[in-house]
C-alpha cells in the first residue's frame, strides 16, 4: 500500500471516537477491497494501492441505484455497515467479510447509527440501544425506547444517554437519563433518575477518567453541571455546582465531537462560572479539585466561541481551539497548567479565526504545524 488519504470529517459518522486511529488497521487487515465498496469517496476518502488497486466487492443494489453504505464498523474480522437494499425501502444492517458472497444483510430490523466497541460486541443506536456480535442471533435491541446515544465504556460497563419513553402505552416514567449495559437485556437499566420523573436530565456521558465516568447533567435544581458516576445510583453525584442555582456552567451537548477529554488523569472541559466566560477547566472528580485552568479570554467573554473544546491528545499535550479576544479562534495547546496553556500560532493574523471546524487525530499526527 503506497498511500492512504483520509478526509477527517468522514470519521465523525463512525460513533467510536477512536476510529480514526483504527481505520488504517482495518484497511491493512482485510478490507482494502471492501472499503472501496463504501461511498466514502463522497466525503473525500481515497485509497491508492500497489499491485492491482482497489475493486468493487458487491453491487448492493444492482444497476444504477446506490446502496449508499455508511456507518462503517470493524468487528471480529468483518465489517458491519448500514446500507439500502432492493427489498427494503430504508437502510438496514449489513455485514461483509470482503467477499461478494460474504456481503449480506445481517438484519433488516435495525438501521445502525453511532457505533461503539464493547468487548467483542458492536453497540449502536437505531433510537433504541442495539448490540451485535456479527451474527443474526447475536444482533438485538437491549431495551425499548428512543434516543440512545453517547456510548462510553468504563470498567467493562457501557454507559449511554437514553429514555425508555415510548410512543404508546405503557408510557415511560423517565426522561433522558444515564443508563448502563453489560451487553444483555437483563443487564441494561437506568443508573439514576437524575432529574426525577418525566423530566430530562439530558445526562451525557463524556469520558472515562481513572475508572470514573464524567458526565454532564441537569437535576432540575442545578443547571447543566459536571457529574460523575461509578455505575451505581448512590455513586452518581454532582461534582461541583460551578454556577450556583439553575444556570448552566456547561453549554454543550457531546454528540459528534470530543467536547471534553481525559488528560493526565484529570477531566478537561469548557465551562463558565458566571464571572468568566466559557474557559478551560479541569477536574479530579472533587469540588475542590475542579477549577479553571486559564482565563484565556479575560473577563466575561468566551474563549470557546463555538461553545466546544474539540479536544485531542497528542505529543504529551491537549490540543483545542480557542480565542483570547485579540485573535480569532486558533489552535491552542495545554500541559494542564496555566503557564503551559498557550496559542500555537496565529494562523489567520488578527481577529479573524484561522482554525477550521474540526480538530482531528489525523491532523495532529500528520500536520507539521505543531511546535510545542
Amino acid at each position: 500500500m503506497s498511500n492512504i488519504q483520509l478526509n477527517p470529517s468522514c470519521f465523525h459518522t463512525l460513533g467510536d471516537r477512536e476510529k480514526a486511529d483504527d481505520m488504517p488497521k482495518l484497511i491493512m487487515k482485510t478490507v482494502l477491497v471492501s472499503i472501496f465498496l463504501f461511498p466514502l469517496f463522497s466525503c473525500g476518502f481515497t485509497v491508492r494501492a500497489e499491485g492491482g488497486g482497489a475493486f468493487l466487492v458487491k453491487d448492493l443494489i444492482p444497476g444504477s441505484h446506490s446502496g449508499s453504505p455508511n456507518e462503517v464498523f470493524s468487528l471480529n474480522n468483518i465489517v458491519l455497515f448500514r446500507a439500502y437494499t432492493e427489498a427494503v425501502g430504508y437502510a438496514v444492517l449489513w455485514k461483509s467479510d470482503g467477499s461478494s458472497e460474504g456481503t449480506v444483510v445481517l438484519s433488516d430490523k435495525t438501521s445502525p447509527m453511532g457505533w461503539a466497541r464493547f468487548g467483542n460486541l458492536g453497540v449502536f443506536s437505531d433510537s433504541r440501544p442495539f448490540r451485535s456480535d456479527g451474527t443474526e442471533a447475536g444482533t438485538f435491541a437491549l431495551s425499548q425506547g428512543n434516543g440512545a446515544s453517547l456510548f462510553v465504556c468504563v470498567n467493562d460497563v457501557l454507559f449511554f444517554s437514553y429514555s425508555n419513553r415510548v410512543l404508546g402505552p405503557p408510557y415511560s416514567l423517565f426522561g433522558y437519563e444515564l443508563w448502563r449495559t453489560d451487553g444483555t437485556v437483563a443487564g441494561t437499566h437506568m443508573v439514576k433518575d437524575i432529574n426525577p420523573g418525566t423530566a430530562d436530565s439530558g445526562a451525557g456521558p463524556l469520558a472515562d477518567v481513572n475508572g470514573v465516568l464524567f458526565l454532564v447533567a441537569n437535576d432540575g435544581v442545578h443547571g447543566k453541571e459536571l457529574w460523575k458516576s461509578d455505575g451505581t445510583e448512590s455513586g452518581t453525584v454532582l461534582v461541583r455546582d460551578i454556577v450556583s442555582g439553575t444556570s448552566d456552567s456547561l453549554h454543550f451537548y457531546p454528540v459528534y465531537s470530543p467536547y471534553a477529554a481525559e488528560f493526565q488523569g484529570r477531566f478537561f472541559f469548557p465551562a463558565t462560572d458566571g464571572v468568566h466566560g466559557l474557559e478551560l477547566w479541569k477536574s479530579d472528580g472533587t469540588a475542590s479539585g475542579t477549577a479553571m485552568v486559564k482565563d484565556i479570554c479575560p473577563g466575561a467573554a468566551d474563549s470557546f466561541i463555538s461553545k466546544s473544546g474539540e479536544f485531542r491528545k497528542a505529543l504529551g499535550k491537549l490540543f483545542f481551539r480557542a480565542s483570547d479576544g485579540s485573535h480569532g479562534e486558533e489552535l491552542w495547546a495545554t500541559d494542564g497548567t496555566e503557564q503551559g496553556t498557550r496559542m500555537l500560532r496565529d494562523i489567520n493574523p488578527g481577529p479573524e479565526s484561522g482554525y477550521g471546524f474540526y480538530l482531528t487525530a489525523l491532523v495532529l499526527k500528520q500536520a507539521r504545524i505543531l511546535s510545542v
